[in-house]
C-alpha cells in the first residue's frame, strides 16, 4: 500500500476496521474481505450505572452544579479532554449506517494506538507501535498485515478512526440543551473535510452521552454502550503472530 492509498483510506475516516463492509449479522462475512477501512460517525455513551472515572467524566451529584448555559464560556468537552486526552480506553459498540451493533474498543496513550471490532464472533486488532508501524491482525483468518511508519505519515495518528473523541474536533460552533441533554457542536478538523463534531452529555450528571461526526465524506456511525477509562498498558502488548501469514 503507498502513501496515497494510505492517506485516502485515512481521509475515509474508517474507525470500524471490519464494520464498513458487514451487512446485516444474519449474512455470512468473509474476513478476508474486510476492507482496511473504517468508517467514524460515531455516537459514544456512557454506562450511567457506573460510578467512579471509569465512566464518568464528572462527578455524578449535581444538587450544586451551575446550570448549563449555551451562550456561555463553560464547555464540557473541554472537561472531557482534560481528563481522557492522550490516555483512555473506550469500550463500547458500533452500529453502521443503522445496522446491528458489533463491541469496539478504542484505546491512545501517547503515540500508542490500538483498535479493535468483532464481527460475527470474529476479531480485527490494529495496533500502532511506539516504532510507528502498523498491524492489523484477523484472528479468524489467523492473517495481519503491516505497514511501516515511513510509509504512514503522520496523518493516521491524527485520525479519528484511532482517537475517535479528540483528534478531529476543531473550533466550537454551537451549543443548545434539548430534553435534558446538553449538545456541543464543533467543526471537523482533519484532513480538509468539511463537517461537524457533535457530543452529547446529560444534563444532570453530566456523563458523555453520544460524540457523532457529521460529514457528506463519511458513513454514519453511532458507538453506544460507553464506557470511559485511563488506558491499560497491557492492551497495546502485541499477540503473538508468529503462526499467522502475512497478507502484504
Amino acid at each position: 500500500m503507498n502513501i496515497k492509498k494510505i492517506a485516502a483510506v485515512v481521509a475515509g475516516l474508517s474507525l470500524c476496521m471490519c464494520l464498513a463492509s458487514c451487512g446485516d449479522t444474519d449474512s455470512a462475512v468473509d474476513p478476508s474481505s474486510m476492507e482496511f477501512n473504517f468508517d467514524f460517525d460515531s455516537s459514544n455513551r456512557v454506562d450511567e450505572s457506573s460510578t467512579g472515572d471509569a465512566s464518568s467524566t464528572v462527578d455524578a451529584d449535581s444538587s450544586s452544579r451551575e446550570e448549563y448555559d449555551p451562550n456561555g464560556d463553560v464547555r464540557l468537552f473541554d472537561g472531557l479532554k482534560s481528563q481522557y486526552e492522550g490516555n483512555y480506553k473506550l469500550t463500547g459498540t458500533v452500529s453502521v449506517k443503522g445496522g446491528d451493533s458489533y463491541p469496539v474498543v478504542f484505546e491512545v496513550k501517547g503515540g500508542l494506538r490500538y483498535a479493535s471490532a468483532t464481527v460475527s464472533g470474529m476479531m480485527t486488532e490494529r495496533f500502532i507501535t511506539a516504532e510507528g508501524d502498523l498491524y492489523i491482525i484477523n484472528h479468524a483468518t489467523t492473517t495481519y498485515e503491516k505497514y511501516n511508519s515511513s510509509e504512514l505519515g503522520n496523518t493516521i495518528l491524527k485520525s479519528p478512526q484511532y482517537d475517535p473523541f479528540f483528534s478531529a474536533t476543531g473550533k466550537f460552533v454551537k451549543a443548545s440543551v434539548e430534553n435534558g441533554v446538553i449538545i456541543e457542536e464543533y467543526a471537523l478538523d482533519f484532513e480538509g473535510l468539511e463537517g461537524s463534531v457533535i457530543y452529547s452529555f446529560n444534563e444532570n450528571t453530566r456523563n458523555i452521552l453520544s460524540v457523532e461526526i457529521k460529514s457528506d465524506d463519511m458513513d454514519s456511525e453511532l458507538v453506544s454502550d460507553i464506557v470511559v477509562s485511563a488506558a491499560d498498558d497491557k492492551d497495546f502488548e502485541m499477540p503473538d503472530i508468529s503462526g499467522y501469514t502475512r497478507n502484504n
